[in-house]
């Protein structure tokens, strides 16, 4: 999977008219330099020191705690921190089919992203992917709290039942990648349902 994504990212780059510095020997596409290049001011990331002493990138993502009547529709705001100079993200979210009914995605708030980047053909049983690609390949970054979209479920299930509404890496694989195109972690801080009287 992570070998596709870079393909993909190399293919966008190649046809996308990425500019080179030096001329193509062969007559193929050249990539721009690598994002990695140090003395490159765009490619400053958000960065923290952990427990061991070495410098680290990560993205959280999560979602809140809702309480709704049976019938009633909630938008669960899917945040973001840390969002720093991305190109790529990709995962699945889901929850119990039998307590909560997909309705729409609203509000998609994040460059580039698209309902079709998400994967709806299985919500029927509380499984919704998502892959999304910075198509200008030069990063995108949010203030930290911002909300890139917010999932609809309608509430079908029996007071006093909870649902979940988790980040997970199944079917679609968990992968972020940043600028400098190395994957980098995601945080999950999942959110719940609860259908109330």
């Amino acid at each position: 999977m992570k070998q596709v994504l870079f393909v993909l990212m190399a293919m966008a780059l190649a046809f996308c008219g990425a500019k080179s510095t030096s001329e193509p020997s062969s007559g193929e596409p050249t990539l721009a330099p690598a994002a990695s290049d140090a003395a490159s001011p765009q490619t400053t990331v958000a960065t923290t020191t952990n427990a061991a002493g070495t410098v680290s990138q990560q993205l959280t993502i999560s979602a809140d705690q809702h309480s709704v009547k049976t019938g009633e529709t909630v938008c669960m705001d899917v945040r973001v921190a840390g969002f720093e100079k991305l190109l790529s993200m990709q995962y699945t979210i889901t929850w119990n089919g039998k307590v909560l009914k997909f309705k729409e995605l609203k509000n998609l708030n994040l460059p580039y992203l698209g309902k079709d980047n998400f994967g709806d053909h299985r919500v029927e049983e509380g499984i919704l992917t998502v892959a999304w690609i910075d198509d200008s390949l030069k990063g995108q970054s949010l203030p930290d709290g911002s909300v890139i979209y917010q999932v609809c479920l309608e509430a079908i299930g029996k007071p006093g039942v909870t649902s979940y509404f988790k980040f997970t890496d199944v079917p679609t694989a968990i992968e972020v990648v940043n600028l400098r195109e190395k994957i980098i972690p995601l945080k999950r801080q999942n959110g719940s349902i609860e259908i109330v009287q």
